[in-house]
């Protein structure tokens, strides 16, 4: 049965009829859209009509959730902890010495 009181929120974790865990990463009242992303990183978008009809329930946020961000995490080389390993940005390709002259 549907959790009726499961509104929509930013940064909340739900099921669906599947078992498959989702969090929710946009509201926008305006469109009446809500945008989900699952821990796979596939993102959806459902219109509050259909968010009312589902069959979602409220969960805990996954103790692992670093697959959703797709972060390459790895020991560091001591063996102690976690760095990412590949740090860039779209800036990265930028040559603001050149650029900015």
């Amino acid at each position: 049965m549907a959790d009726r009181q499961c509104e929509p929120r930013i940064g909340e974790w739900h099921k669906n009829e599947q078992g498959i865990s989702f969090e929710v990463i946009t509201v926008d009242d305006e469109e009446q859209l809500i945008e989900i992303q699952y821990f796979d990183g596939s993102v959806e978008e459902l219109d509050f009509n259909i968010w009312r009809h589902a069959d979602f329930t409220s969960r805990e946020s996954p103790e692992e959730w670093s697959g959703l961000h797709d972060f390459d995490l790895e020991l560091d080389n001591v063996g102690e902890g976690i760095h990412r390993t590949v740090w860039s940005g779209p800036l990265d390709a930028v040559d603001f010495e050149t650029e900015l002259g």
